[in-house]
């Protein structure tokens, strides 16, 4: 019996670290595609941002490499990082282009759990790079 509780909290673990990621994974990929697909929102919003066309492609293609690293759990925390920087840009350009709070919340959101994932793998990553470059 002790064997089966002292494994329960890993296995849970497990389940809420891909749960989460497989949230983020979509919500950041679809992002993503959207900006990469030229979609007219996407297009207006960076416009209205004043920024060039471009970096809305640069930006779809962070996302979507992110969301892929994601899935990697050895490098997983990478990916988290960068997309927390995504997100945490899409929030400091919607104040700063005066957009009400309202419309920052889902960058607020998606910062939170793109943290929330980061830190949950981060035990992988260290796990990686103690295997690379010893102790």
């Amino acid at each position: 019996m002790s064997d089966i509780s002292s494994t329960a909290p890993s296995r849970r673990r497990t389940i809420i670290v891909w749960v989460l990621t497989a949230l983020a994974v979509v919500a950041f990929a679809g992002a993503g595609l959207s900006k990469l697909s030229g979609s007219a929102d996407m297009v207006t919003a960076f416009n209205a941002f004043g920024f060039p066309l471009w970096f809305m492609t640069l930006v779809g293609l962070a996302e979507v490499a992110g969301a892929v690293v994601l899935l990697l759990p050895p490098i997983a925390f990478i990916g988290g990082l960068g997309l927390m920087g995504v997100a945490g840009g899409a929030f400091i350009t919607h104040m700063a282009s005066g957009d009400s709070f309202g419309t920052a919340i889902p960058s607020i959101v998606l910062f939170v759990l793109i943290t929330v994932v980061t830190w949950l793998s981060g035990r992988n990553f260290a796990r990686t790079a103690t295997n690379i470059f010893g102790q």
